[in-house]
């Protein structure tokens, strides 16, 4: 593209004012909104003329009425100015100016002439002039003129170089032979007519794309006249490289004076190349999560499932064309009734949820503990497009973590609660008795078992406290809490009990069931206790007085050594 950098034009009078003077009548071609009526044939004559007068160095057109370029009439007195290149005005100017340029050829008709600010695809400022000239010369005239400082370095800078179009055509005879093509195609491709002539039509097609092409061709000839056929394919460029073109075919075969096809080519090498972007980002995505350690779930927003890696299948015991909705069956049913909630709270709230279910493969036994992660996919417009999942087994971490927790909170080998869990335990009973409620806590010992440890070992001794523990168990209700202070001593936690009665015949309960004879080994050994009893109401003691209280009438019991259980005395 050649243009001139130079002033733009200030202004032309209308053609209902006179001659040009600097009154509020003097009219911009920038400002055509502000004009009464459209500019007549005469002034636009003469604002051509003036602007060719002004403008001997920038570019011009003839734009035709769908806004491409045609021949420009002998009729305008065009001096020195060049002309401009390319397929439409609206390809000479950045992208982003491409809107207000469509704009101002549409309101030609109602403007006459209009001149607009742009930067070309250059990035060069330039007053972009459009004069509807039908009347006289039946054709649109463009003028762009590059502006800027009229200084040496400005002057100085290289012409742009010329823009390529992405459309052109070529007139074929029925067997593919070329007629005439349009210089488009020369500039698009490389290739002039005479080269199309020297060849067969099938040399320029890609040979992927050879059968598409012939198969389409002998479509459109064989259809009626006007039918038209389009199909996408590589063309192939003079230096060797090959453009995505979209070929449009038009039988005009019944031509009496022209007989033949018309193939309208567009260049969609940029479309393409974007598809082949996410495609190839798509496999790239594919592939990673492929390779991930962790399952990938991707649902709609109607819940269903867009893509599932194989980490996932392997994950649930599933093979690659199974249903994922199988799986859901498989699953804990509290934790299948979480999941859902929490997917519909993803969903509806963008909420990040991150939760764990038990699952069990199909054809096994054992229970599976996942980690799924919900997160919320997003569209362009904030709205929520989906869900994405990532699942992990995390049996072997859940395992060990329960393995911690129960030893943490639990007597090795009696599986008792330990000291300080059940010290937790009385203390959080005790805090939260409600009014007329009581708690009672049953302290006792193992007499004697020293000298069975010593006599019989260690063993023996293990398989006693092993023993009396079971039966703690056995003898107190279900919410009631055992727990192994240490040693041969045992604590039992009883709360909602209502009175020190109460409290007693609980305790004589665990007496009477824990006591008794125990085979070990070869021997039998008898388990004799000293039970000691302590009972309050409504918080009138914390959990370390009354612990203290049944350890104290622990020991008057073992005084007594009746095997009776004794209640701690009030204050």
């Amino acid at each position: 593209m050649v243009v001139v950098r130079s002033n733009p034009l200030g202004g032309f009078r209308h053609a209902d004012h006179g001659a040009a003077d600097d009154s509020d009548e003097h009219m911009s071609l920038g400002d055509p909104m502000n004009a009464p009526q459209r500019l007549d044939a005469e002034s636009i004559d003469r604002a051509l003329e003036e602007l060719l007068a002004r403008l001997p160095e920038a570019g011009i057109a003839a734009v035709g009425p769908d806004g491409r370029f045609v021949d420009l009439p002998a009729s305008v007195p065009r001096g020195a100015q060049p002309l401009l290149d390319g397929r439409a005005g609206i390809d000479l100017v950045a992208p982003d100016q491409r809107a207000p340029v469509l704009n101002q050829f549409l309101a030609l008709a109602e403007t006459g002439a209009s001149s607009l600010q742009v930067v070309t695809s250059a990035g060069e400022p330039a007053t972009y002039y459009l004069l509807d000239c039908t009347e006289t010369h039946g054709v649109v005239i463009l003028l762009l003129a590059v502006t800027g400082p009229a200084d040496e370095s400005v002057l100085a800078i290289p012409e742009a170089t010329p823009i390529v179009p992405r459309y052109g055509r070529i007139w074929r005879t029925e067997i593919a032979e070329p007629l005439r093509i349009e210089p488009a195609i020369t500039q698009m491709l490389g290739f002039t007519l005479a080269d199309y002539q020297a060849q067969s039509a099938s040399e320029f097609i890609h040979p992927d794309d050879s059968t598409t092409s012939i198969t389409n061709w002998f479509d459109v000839i064989g259809a009626p006249p006007g039918s038209v056929r389009r199909w996408r394919g590589r063309s192939k460029r003079k230096d060797g490289t090959w453009a995505w073109m979209e070929f449009t075919n038009t039988n005009h075969l019944d031509d009496p004076l022209d007989p033949h096809v018309l193939t309208e080519m567009v260049d969609i090498s940029l479309e393409m190349k974007a598809a082949d972007e996410i495609w190839e980002s798509r496999e790239l995505l594919r592939t990673l999560t492929d390779s991930l350690p962790v399952g990938v779930l991707q649902l709609g927003v109607d819940m269903g499932v867009m893509y599932a890696n194989g980490r996932l299948y392997e994950l649930l015991g599933l093979s690659r064309h199974a249903d994922l909705i199988d799986a859901v069956d498989h699953i804990d049913e509290e934790d299948r009734e979480r999941l859902a909630e929490a997917l519909n709270d993803v969903l509806t709230t963008r909420a990040d949820v991150d939760l764990e279910a038990q699952y069990t493969r199909p054809g096994e036994r054992t229970v599976r503990y996942l980690q799924v992660a919900m997160r919320a996919l997003r569209g362009r417009d904030d709205e929520v497009t989906g869900a994405i999942l990532s699942v992990t087994d995390t049996t072997e971490a859940s395992e060990l973590r329960q393995q911690l927790e129960f030893k943490a909170t639990y007597d090795a080998l009696t599986e008792c609660l330990n000291r300080a869990s059940i010290m937790h335990e009385i203390d959080r009973t005790v805090r939260n008795e409600t009014s007329g409620a009581g708690t009672a806590v049953v302290f006792v010992d193992l007499d004697g078992f020293k000298a069975i440890n010593d006599r019989a070992g260690h063993a023996a001794g293990d398989e006693i406290l092993r023993t009396a523990a079971e039966r703690f168990r056995g003898a107190v209700r279900s919410h009631d809490l055992v727990g192994r202070m240490g040693g041969d001593e045992f604590v039992v936690l009883c709360p909602d009990v209502a009175d020190p009665a109460r409290a007693m015949e609980v305790a004589q309960r665990i007496a009477t069931t824990v006591a008794g004879p125990v085979s070990v080994g070869s021997r039998t050994e008898t388990i004799a206790l000293s039970v000691g009893v302590a009972w309050t109401s409504e918080g009138a003691l914390d959990a370390d007085a009354l612990v203290a209280r049944a350890d104290a009438a622990m020991y008057e019991a073992k005084r007594n050594a009746d095997g009776q259980p004794v209640l701690a005395s009030p204050d």
